[in-house]
């Protein structure tokens, strides 16, 4: 229980712009 709100996380910056290649 502790990859699941890693991943949240990761999704997060994803859709905040950590990768704007791939958001953008």
């Amino acid at each position: 229980m502790t990859f699941i709100p890693v991943s949240l996380a990761l999704l997060h910056l994803n859709i905040f712009g950590f990768n704007p290649r791939k958001a953008r």
